[in-house]
């Protein structure tokens, strides 16, 4: 430190006072303002000499001039600083929250001769603290690293938590005991504060003390907050300060001393030449450095490697052009780790406008940017795989896309998905899943190409883009790699595993303007097709079916309004036995009686519930429906069977066994071996096993299994042999056309041979014709459905026709090859 003296001294003070962004004031006995500072000028908007001499009755509103004024009177009265709180302090820019510091000031025999006040904005820390309290509280409430006390009450004003106790004391002590026990010398106010926080959820502050056993005098500064969501019932979070050095030291110093020292922002005083010469205790607080050590020492000492050379050139200029310079810098502190800290440096002149020192502010903002990084971390990359997200892609492939228009290149967008994986952990359980998912994310990684992107979006689904896929000769064969390098064999805790996947392409640029959105949906409509054809496909989107896709809207939105409005039908086409005449029982078809267009057939609207969640509320529809049907006919002794299609979807869902029981019983009607739940070969069953099980539990209550549309999917070996249903429908496709395409006719034979081998029976469906008949019962196919046998009938038609059939029996063996030769 260097000697000052008192002129010396006094310009010193005085330069510091207006270099800082504190606001310092001196009011005489009479209540007459004798000196501001700078900072409190430019917030007033109005130079000393116009408010120098005026009172707080010239300056502001009586009622507050009042106030001030008996706070000043207290002061001078007791000659004990008083520190409060203000909010809504008129300045330039709008109404400012501070913090308020007044000491008495003495003449050199002792009298007081006024006040001095000191106060600083805290706006900003008053607003993020009410942001930061409705994130992070709980957070805060657990963190044992905070150096404050942390007290949590229940309503009852009850200790349910306590972080860390005084001296002479342990958490035995405070917990479940009433938090006013220990609140001797203000207890009146701190129920006040503790009870208006609890009822109105208003931030209360209060100062206290509390003496130990240890016999030391505590002063507190007691911060209310009433949680909404906190462990243990806790409804008030308490942050107790413990600020007795703080009292203590405010009662010894005097003027512009006592603002330096009592400034929580760590404060330092730097020489022309950088070398510091005075820094304040909340320095030594933020970085572990005593005043002691740093003293001498040039500022760039504390300044990390991290900090980039431009940044620092250019606070070396701003400085030099304008004497000030705001921002965040990288500080070495003598605790581990580095600090980030919010910096203002000042510039003090002297007369002849040379540089005499500079003052530092800094503020630690480390947890800040820490929780900060994490929550970016977070926002952008993907927990498990470290995999960029779908957000993050989607703004990458935004600029992919904006490079590509200007550039005229194409690029693709993959979409990825695991074929059966949620097997994996349903039976393996999801550690051993996730350990499958890191392994595939880093085969792509090791795939594609340094410039393509990947990203898991979720689950089993990744997205990949390919920019400039010009430079890709063999783009499919550059697809085909991605899929082999995914069924290679992985190892894992439990075993081997071989998995595929389906991958859904779509291109940019399109005739039609679409975002990176619009990109992906495409992408993961086409990955849908993929599924469809069978695992370890790839598929292309498709612009113009998508804009025909697209008119299912309308279908949808009609549809659910019919389903509301009971504007659907159940028919019943009879299903017979075409050798011996016995009517078997029938297949129940729905029918859309529209508002507006009148009786529609499934092909009308079927084809938009594919892949929409209508489709399994249509499907209950009619089972629930069908099976009552079917019970009333069991009422008139009418002893059909039913059959009934169900989608896969319906089929494939978590509660399908428990609803279709639930309708089951609703419905009254006995089900044993009387109802069929048909499912289509060609639909995408996405777990074979599950749908198997699903099947053998429908069993256990009587009911059969059949594959309609049978011929037209892409695995029916693995359907045969997977799923234990016991009957299979030729689609009409084939029979429509079997007496003049011999492929057809071959294709039939080829299922009645299957059929055979694995013990099934053979419906044929669309038997328009006699000749049909009989040709179908040389082949050996003896049940049948069709216009050659009745259209499709409401269910008192049905009854009629059924009569009708029995009574005209020996007719109906027309069809059998004894009656034909």
């Amino acid at each position: 430190m260097y000697d000052l003296k008192p002129s010396d001294t006094s310009f010193f003070l005085e330069s510091v006072l207006d270099s800082l962004p504190l606001c310092v004031y001196r009011i005489a006995v009479d209540g007459s303002l004798i000196y501001v500072n700078k900072a409190l000028q430019n917030l007033l908007g109005t130079d000393a000499d116009q408010i120098l001499g005026k009172t707080a009755y010239d300056l502001y509103p009586p009622a507050v001039a009042t106030r001030y004024r008996n706070d000043d009177i207290k002061v001078m009265t007791t000659g004990k600083p008083l520190h409060i709180l203000e909010h809504n302090i008129r300045a330039v820019g709008g109404a400012k929250h501070v913090e308020v510091h007044k000491t008495p000031l003495f003449d050199e025999n002792g009298d007081v001769i006024g006040v001095q006040g000191v106060f600083w904005d805290i706006s900003e820390r008053f607003i993020a603290e009410q942001e930061q309290a409705k994130n992070e509280l709980l957070l805060k409430t657990i963190s044992e690293q905070s150096p404050n006390h942390v007290i949590l009450l229940n309503e009852l004003l009850r200790i349910v938590y306590i972080n860390k106790t005084v001296e002479g004391m342990s958490n035995d002590d405070f917990l479940g005991a009433n938090y006013l026990k220990f609140e001797s010398a203000n207890r009146e106010q701190a129920r006040r504060c503790l009870l208006r926080t609890l009822t109105t959820g208003e931030i209360t502050t209060y100062q206290t003390t509390f003496t130990p056993p240890s016999g030391n005098l505590h002063y507190f500064e007691v911060i209310c907050v009433r949680l909404s969501e906190a462990p243990l019932e806790a409804k008030l979070h308490l942050t107790a300060t413990d600020i007795t050095q703080r009292i203590y030291s405010e009662q010894k110093l005097r003027q512009a001393a006592a603002v330096f020292t009592f400034a929580k922002e760590a404060i330092l005083i730097a020489d022309a030449k950088g070398k510091i010469s005075l820094a304040n205790q909340a320095f030594t607080d933020i970085t572990g450095h005593t005043p002691a050590s740093c003293t001498g020492q040039h500022i760039r000492s504390y300044l990390s490697s991290d900090n980039p050379t431009q940044l620092l050139n250019e606070v070396a200029s701003t400085i030099s052009q304008t004497g000030a310079w705001q921002g965040e810098l990288n500080i070495i502190g003598k605790r581990p780790g580095e600090l980030v800290v919010s910096a203002a440096i000042s510039t003090i002149r002297n007369d002849d406008s040379d540089v005499q020192s500079y003052v530092i502010l800094l503020s630690d903002i480390t947890r800040q940017k820490q929780h900060q990084l994490q929550l970016e971390h977070i926002a952008h990359y993907d927990a498990l795989t470290g995999l960029p997200n779908r957000y993050l892609l989607s703004n990458r492939l935004k600029d992919e896309i904006a490079n590509a228009t200007l550039t005229g290149e194409r690029l693709a967008v993959v979409y990825l998905d695991l074929d059966g994986f949620k097997s994996v952990n349903d039976h393996h359980g999801h550690s051993i899943g996730d350990q499958l998912l890191i392994k595939v994310s880093q085969r792509l990684l090791g795939t594609l190409d340094v410039h393509n992107m990947l990203a898991r979006i979720g689950g089993d689904e990744f997205l990949i883009v390919i920019p400039h896929i010009v430079t890709h000769k063999n783009i499919d064969n550059y697809y085909r790699q991605i899929l082999k390098a995914i069924s290679l064999p992985i190892h894992s805790d439990v075993g081997i595993f071989e998995l595929s996947a389906s991958l859904g392409i779509t291109y940019f640029p399109q005739e039609d303007s679409v975002d990176p959105d619009h990109l992906i949906r495409q992408a993961d409509i086409a990955m849908y097709q993929a599924k469809i054809h069978g695992k370890n496909q790839i598929a292309e989107f498709d612009p113009i079916e998508d804009k025909h896709q697209r008119g299912y809207g309308k279908i949808l939105t009609e549809l659910r309004h019919g389903i509301d409005n009971e504007e659907l039908r159940l028919y019943y086409q009879p299903k017979v036995n075409m050798k011996t005449g016995e009517i078997l029982g029938a297949e129940a078809l729905v029918r859309w009686n529209h508002r507006r267009k009148g009786l529609l057939e499934p092909e009308a609207f079927l084809g938009a519930t594919v892949e929409d969640p209508i489709a399994i509320r249509l499907d209950h529809w009619v089972l629930r429906n069908a099976l009552r049907q079917l019970q009333n006919w069991q009422v008139k002794k009418l002893h059909f069977a039913i059959s009934i299609n169900v989608s896969i979807q319906t089929l494939e869902h978590p509660d399908f066994i428990r609803i279709f029981k639930q309708l089951i019983e609703q419905s009254g009607a006995n089900v044993q071996n009387r109802v069929t739940l048909e499912i289509l070969e060609s639909s995408a069953i996405a777990d074979i096993g599950k749908v198997s099980q699903i099947i053998n539990e429908c069993s256990t209550l009587g009911i059969d299994f059949s594959l309609d549309d049978f011929g037209t999917g892409f695995s029916t070996l693995s359907f045969l042999k997977h799923l234990p249903a016991s009957e299979l429908k030729i689609d009409r496709s084939f029979v429509s056309d079997m007496l003049k395409d011999t492929d057809d006719m071959a294709i039939i034979q080829s299922i009645l041979g299957m059929a055979s081998a694995f013990s099934k029976r053979v419906v044929a469906e669309g038997v328009e014709t006699e000749k049909h008949c009989r040709e179908l019962l040389q082949l050996g196919c003896h049940v049948a459905q069709g216009f050659a046998i009745a259209r499709p009938l409401s269910a008192t038609d049905f009854e009629s026709w059924c009569m009708e059939w029995q009574q005209t029996m020996p007719m109906a063996s027309r069809f059998s090859l004894e009656t034909s030769v």
